[in-house]
């Protein structure tokens, strides 16, 4: 089984929240919940799972890609790539707050958050790729934590 590459988009909850980022990642890159081989990734597989909790105030979309790897020589143009996605969302969906990313860690990171305030920098910085939203700016800020999970090979 592969090793999934995991961008956790994080946005308030809100009556429509799920429907936005869901035309949001539809209309821009072609994605649905479940798997998807669309043109914008290459037709490689990606997996949309949907994380809604009801006592919590966010709503998680998260977007996995299997067999993703970094390098060492390579990451900056590599992680750019998804910077440019994450971009793209967060200027389509004012309503996300961060773009979580890790090698299959979100779930297991965020499973006792149930809070938007509860995203404190500590649990960020337990994330090896942080995209946060700034506020006087449409793109967000890329956070990198390399010492937080091994992701170059």
């Amino acid at each position: 089984m592969p090793e999934y590459f995991d961008i956790s988009l994080i946005q308030r909850k809100t009556d429509t929240s799920k429907e936005v980022l869901d035309r949001c990642l539809l209309e821009n890159f072609g994605l649905e919940e479940g798997e998807n081989k669309v043109p914008y990734f290459g037709n490689r597989k990606v997996l949309v799972s949907v994380f809604q909790e009801d006592e919590s105030d966010f709503d998680e979309i998260c977007i996995g890609f299997p067999e993703q790897t970094f390098h060492k020589d390579s990451f900056d143009n590599e992680v750019e790539f998804f910077t440019s996605f994450v971009t793209v969302c967060f200027q389509s969906c004012p309503e996300i707050e961060f773009a979580l990313c890790s090698y299959e860690l979100n779930g297991y990171l965020l499973r006792n958050t149930k809070k938007l305030k509860e995203l404190t920098n500590e649990l960020l910085n337990k994330f090896p790729i942080v995209y946060r939203r700034q506020e006087e700016h449409k793109s967000p800020l890329l956070e990198l934590n390399l010492g937080a999970q091994e992701i170059l090979r």
